[in-house]
């Protein structure tokens, strides 16, 4: 009975392939380990274990798109409120300057009522300083309605940051199960592996025995 030479196993990931070499020819399917090994060009070689597929990884990139999107999504909404802010800030400035040109134009009547002007021109003065008013309540009035513009950019932020928290969330729960899966995956192949050496050993040494 010829002496095995040499036992090499290879392992990578989740494939493996088990290899014994004869000195010339292939020695005989060991006894007790049926259909296990075949002969290729004078050596004995153990199947390789095809290597699986996470069944869920489609799901998981379908949460990931719709997470992406979420994030541009939130993106958009941020930028969107910054201009709406920004257009109001600038109507408010409006409002001031509007009640800045009442004051001097108040006083700018006052001064000329003290030096005794004509009644028309005092009556000049009184209607500029009421168009101002007026002037200022339709700037009041386009200020509050970009307040309201404000206000639904908020909530819709607020919906868009909702939004992508549960994207996240949906995305960490199927990571999470891939990262179960796998760790299944491993101790059933360490346990293959195991239960492989442990039937080698055995043959091995019944051979040994019978020598």
């Amino acid at each position: 009975m010829s002496r095995v030479s040499s036992a090499v196993m290879l392992t990578a990931g989740a494939e493996r392939t088990i290899v014994s070499i004869a000195p010339s020819s292939c020695m005989a399917p060991l006894r007790g380990f049926p259909n296990k090994l075949s002969r290729v060009r004078g050596r004995c070689i153990m199947p390789a274990m095809a290597e699986k597929k996470y069944r869920l990884q489609p799901v998981l990139g379908v949460r990931e798109q719709a997470k992406r999107e979420a994030e541009r999504l939130l993106a958009a909404r941020l930028a969107q409120l910054a201009d709406a802010e920004e257009e109001l800030a600038r109507r408010e400035r409006e409002v001031e300057a509007c009640r800045g040109r009442q004051v001097a134009a108040r006083a700018e009547m006052l001064e000329t009522m003290r030096e005794g002007a004509a009644a028309n021109l005092a009556l000049a003065h009184r209607t500029h300083l009421a168009d101002l008013r007026s002037q200022e309540e339709g700037l009041k009035a386009a200020a509050e309605e970009q307040r309201g513009v404000v206000a639904r950019c908020e909530a819709e932020l607020e919906r868009a940051r909702v939004a992508l928290v549960e994207a996240a969330r949906e995305v960490r729960v199927i990571e999470k199960h891939r990262e179960n899966w796998r760790e299944r995956e491993r101790r059933e192949l360490a346990r293959r592996e195991q239960k492989l050496n442990d039937e080698i050993g055995a043959i091995l040494h019944e051979r040994r025995s019978g020598e």
